[in-house]
């Protein structure tokens, strides 16, 4: 959008412009992978106007989706550390309390009432719910702790 509004601005035709956007787009490595969208897409460098710079190395399939997966990893272990994610405490077995709807300013957050985990997949729990079975996500429980208050 912003090559068409410079396209617009500078009252040359949008289409074309695009069209050279795209290009350079295309031909440009790619700061994760180290290649081209062309070259992945299709295998080969995209014939340009531009002179061939010929590169030290040639870029390898398994190279590249390791260099991309290396840097996946490099980013959500940032992201969660931002966001100070933590893994879930929540097993098989445990007795949860789940999430209950805001009805007003004074209403609970959680219900009262336990319900047990019967399987786990990742984030989603499979939890008992009145004979009837409810998959909550792990963010929408907190463990049941007991108050031994006397």
């Amino acid at each position: 959008m912003k090559a068409i509004r410079i396209a617009h601005s500078e009252r040359k035709d949008w289409r074309r412009e695009l069209t050279k956007f795209l290009t350079a787009h295309r031909s440009a490595p790619h700061s994760s992978t180290g290649a081209t969208p062309f070259f992945l897409m299709y295998g080969r460098e995209m014939r340009t106007k531009l002179p061939d710079l010929c590169r030290e190395q040639t870029v390898l399939d398994e190279a590249t989706r390791d260099k991309d997966w290396a840097n996946k990893v490099k980013g959500k272990a940032y992201a969660d550390s931002k966001r100070r994610a933590q893994e879930s405490s929540i097993e098989v077995g445990d007795q949860v309390l789940v999430r209950a709807p805001m009805l007003n300013k004074l209403s609970s957050n959680f219900e009262s009432v336990r319900r047990t985990v019967i399987a786990k997949n990742g984030g989603e729990l499979t939890i008992e719910r009145d004979g009837a079975s409810q998959r909550p996500h792990t963010s929408h429980c907190k463990p049941y702790q007991r108050s031994d208050v006397s």
